[in-house]
């Protein structure tokens, strides 16, 4: 027989991967009320163009779909590595966003590399997502057309982090700016070793501490 504590691990790692997946995907297919119930009401969403909490991403998310100009994109997820201490978890998922946008007026697709980090808790017998970081490792563009020829700025792409070159000038060509100098990327390993250790000293340390803060 398996011992029941191995069996409601097995049980919570199976919820928070379920949680981890079906929150891109709902993010993916515009379910945006499905998608508020993701996250816990104090939660920190942090990517490359917004900070904030669960109900602000959701809001922001669907301006930036209704405003997108052509864009659509796509997660595809990995699957999610769950670390597991009593009523909380940290849950990593290696990531590839496939967005379809115009640049220059050629129709490419942007692809960006990357690692969801996220804390997850369980309150009330349910796990949802206190926070959400992206760590990015690289981004490319490509034509979707093999004969066209994509000619960026390149003064402009230099303006843009290195692990997000090419989403930054996608974004800042429809009027979205990138926080580049808090962004968690492979190209600054300090920024990204300080987000593991905090996040590890979250997962044991007592449950009545207080709750992650906005700022990185």
């Amino acid at each position: 027989m398996i011992n029941s504590n191995i069996l409601a691990e097995i049980v919570d790692k199976q919820s928070i991967a379920d949680l981890i997946q079906f929150e891109r995907v709902y993010r993916d297919q515009q379910q945006w009320e499905q998608l508020r119930t993701f996250y816990h009401p104090d939660s920190v969403i942090r990517l490359g163009w917004f900070v904030g909490n669960g109900d602000e991403y959701v809001e922001a998310s669907r301006r930036l779909d209704a405003d997108k100009k052509s864009w659509h994109f796509m997660h595809i997820t990995n699957p999610t590595l769950i670390q597991l201490h009593g009523e909380r978890a940290i849950a990593g998922t290696n990531t590839q966003i496939i967005r379809r946008t115009q640049l220059e007026g050629i129709l490419v697709d942007v692809t960006i590399y990357c690692h969801l980090y996220s804390r997850v808790e369980k309150r009330a017998g349910k796990w949802r997502i206190l926070t959400l970081d992206v760590i990015y490792e690289k981004d490319t563009a490509v034509p979707v057309y093999a004969s066209d020829h994509l000619d960026l700025n390149k003064e402009m792409l230099k303006k843009g982090p290195p692990s997000y070159r090419f989403s930054a000038y996608n974004l800042s060509k429809i009027g979205r700016s990138v926080r580049a100098d808090e962004l968690y990327s492979t190209d600054q390993p300090e920024r990204v070793a300080q987000l593991f250790s905090e996040a590890t000293s979250w997962l044991y340390q007592d449950t009545a501490s207080t709750s992650p803060s906005i700022s990185s």
